[in-house]
């Protein structure tokens, strides 16, 4: 095997891996942006729990407050029985007196149901929070790990980068020159192993002939399909 084969062999690991590495760049934001995404819409149904409790709370107050009302119009009428001087006036205080006393009565009944709507959504509320607070410290965890892996493939992508530089150098200009149009047409690869008898990267069959000289190793030979140049695979 030549120099320069032997040189194509390894940039073709380099090459395969730099690409691997791009894809995880290029995912890794749109990963933590997801994960962001996802806490965010927990957190606006967190507030919307919080605002329609707070809705709950406001209308039974409201209705409480009606209650007072109707509580302290009750006892006016009540003491104004001692004061009227016909039976008519009397039977119409106790009309109205009865009147106000039922709708205290239903009032109480629609705070005492909003009274077990408040308590059962707090609880919900309650659990809601925690699953929050988990999915916050899940997600914190995750984009760490994810900031890491982002952090460790672009380390590594420059040391390829410096490793590719060095391996180019060691090909005659003419391959370097396919090598560079061929890689830049075909996702940064431009170098493919023979398997099974055919191109690793098209995986058109190789004559019998073609695969012998890319195993010797000898001197540089291309894909007459997809025009990468072959390397026999590293054992």
């Amino acid at each position: 095997m030549t120099d320069e084969v032997a040189a194509l062999v390894q940039l073709r690991g380099v090459d395969l891996r730099s690409v691997a590495l791009r894809k995880i760049i290029a995912s890794v934001p749109e990963q933590i942006a997801e994960l962001t995404r996802k806490v965010e819409l927990l957190r606006e149904e967190l507030v919307q729990k919080r605002a329609l409790s707070e809705e709950l709370r406001t209308t039974r107050r409201q209705k409480e407050r009606e209650v007072e009302d109707f509580t302290e119009k009750i006892r006016k009428f009540e003491f104004q029985q001692f004061e009227v001087k016909t039976n008519k006036e009397y039977q119409a205080l106790l009309h109205e007196i009865a009147l106000l006393k039922e709708k205290r009565s239903h009032l109480e009944g629609e705070i005492i149901e909003l009274m077990e709507q408040e308590e059962n959504f707090a609880g919900e509320i309650r659990e809601f929070e925690s699953n929050v607070a988990r999915e916050e410290a899940e997600a914190a965890q995750q984009r760490q790990l994810l900031e890491e892996e982002l952090g460790r493939a672009r380390r590594e992508t420059k040391v390829l980068g410096e490793e590719k530089e060095s391996l180019v150098k060691r090909l005659s200009s003419s391959v370097r020159v396919r090598y560079t149009r061929v890689a830049g047409g075909k996702g940064g690869i431009g170098i493919a192993a023979v398997e099974n008898r055919a191109c690793g990267a098209c995986f058109t069959n190789l004559p019998p002939q073609t695969i012998n000289e890319v195993r010797k190793g000898t001197r540089v030979i291309s894909c007459e399909t997809c025009g990468r140049m072959l390397v026999w695979p590293r054992e």
